[in-house]
Formats: structure tokens, sequence, C-alpha cells
């Protein structure tokens, strides 16, 4: 049985509006928990009707105020969450969405698939799925983390990352200042 892991406190969690009270709503956690966001918690000010902030089946990011792993209670808040955390968390998410589906590509084009515990250590050695994706694109030897043994395996997964992953583009602005002291000049 899979190991439950509990989110610490303060941190941003992305998760689905399962059930909606008059005074709570209840939500699924991406990793199977279900949380808790108490009315005082959906907005600031009075608040007439919950279902004109959140639906069921919605995907809402909120932020972790606290935990009870004894219980299992884990309790959340909508309105502490920044506009830029909130922006983030959906764009990890959309990257990890598309880790996803090259796994599952890779997995029904060649019939390798990958373990669990395998997919859990990466994520602690490279944050997650997707950086592991980004920087094999510098360099292919990255890919051996996933332990597939088989050099042909390994190239089409490689296709399917050039493909589907673009690398970061990044903007440098340098102002240089060039001297000579030679007549002829530089």
């Amino acid at each position: 049985m899979k190991e439950r892991k509990f989110p610490k406190e303060d941190d941003i969690v992305f998760c689905t509006v399962s059930r909606i009270f008059p005074t709570t709503i209840f939500c699924t956690l991406w990793g199977g928990q279900e949380g808790v966001i108490p009315i005082s918690e959906i907005a600031p000010g009075r608040i007439r009707n919950v279902r004109d902030y959140v639906k069921e089946g919605k995907k809402v990011v909120c932020k972790v105020l606290h935990v009870d792993e004894s219980k299992g209670h884990v309790t959340l808040s909508l309105r502490r969450v920044t506009s830029k955390e909130r922006k983030d968390m959906l764009e990890s998410f959309k990257k990890e969405n598309n880790a996803q589906a090259i796994l599952k590509n890779f997995s029904s084009k060649t019939g390798v698939k990958i373990d669990d515990h395998i997919l859990g250590s990466i994520e602690e050695k490279h944050g997650s799925l997707f950086n592991l994706f980004q920087i094999s694109l510098e360099d292919k030897n990255n890919l051996a983390d996933l332990s597939v043994k088989d050099p042909a395996s390994l190239e089409v997964l490689y296709g399917l990352i050039k493909e589907r992953v673009k690398p970061k583009k990044v903007r440098v602005f340098l102002e240089l200042e060039i001297k000579s002291s030679l007549p002829d000049g530089v």
C-alpha cells in the first residue's frame, strides 16, 4: 500500500472541489488526501453564497494552513494565495501533466513501464519529472535516472522529450565598454 504524504503548513497545493456545504468546502488534494476550506478562508469580506466562488469539480489552488496527520485533517485557504503563487502552481501543474503525457506516450510506444518508486526518487532528486526532462535536453545521460536499460527505448524517450519540451528562453542584456590605447582603435 502506498503511503499518503501530507503537505506541510504554508505549502501551496492544487486540489479539486469535491463537496460544498454552506460553511465549508471539501477538496481532494493531488496526493489523494481530503482537505477542508472553512468559509472564513474562501474570500475576504462577507460571503453570501459559497457557490459564487467555487463549484464542484473545479480545480483550485490553496494554501495549507494546518495539518493534523493523526486525524488526517488538512485545513486549506483560498484567500491567502497570491496571484503569483496561483499562476506558478498552475504552470507547474501543466508542466507535470505534460511530463506524464510524455511517459504515457513512451510506455505505449515501447511497452516499457516506469515504476512509481523510481518516479518518487526522481521527484526528490530533481524536483519534478519535467525538470529532469528539461535538463536531459542538454545532456541525454540524465535519463539514466529513469532506469531504462534498452538504448533504443531511451532514444524514443529522448525524441518525445525533444518534441514536447522546449528549452527555457533566456534573454541576457549586457552593457560592454571596450577601450583601446592603440592609435588605430579596437
